[in-house]
């Protein structure tokens, strides 16, 4: 199931790039329009406050560490590798889909 989840974001992602503007992503920063978390800086904010209760799940990885051969090892490298992929993976899906279509299109 993971395989095909991927596959379909991997999917996304190479057929997207051909649809990309870069006149979408400019201005890099669009201006506040008069209420928090409407662009600006605080929609920034508030993306990223949305973002972060994603990264929650990877304490759970942590419970698994009493059934690693070499935990002091592998753990560090299963979390690290695993967010290294997840970054790679989502900022590839917000550069193909801001590219696509306009911040201004609701």
């Amino acid at each position: 199931m993971v395989i095909t989840k991927v596959s379909v974001i991997v999917l996304f992602i190479t057929l997207g790039f051909m649809f990309v503007k870069a006149a979408n992503w400019h201005p890099f920063i669009p201006a506040n329009q008069g209420e928090f978390g409407k662009f600006g800086l605080s929609g920034i904010l508030r993306g990223a406050g949305v973002i972060f209760f994603a990264y929650i799940g990877f304490d759970a990885v942590s419970t698994a560490a009493q059934e690693a051969k070499n935990p002091q090892k592998d753990m560090p490298v299963g979390i690290l590798g695993s967010l290294w992929n997840i970054n790679g993976i989502v900022y590839s899906v917000a550069i193909v889909l801001t590219g696509i279509v306009s911040y201004t299109t609701t």
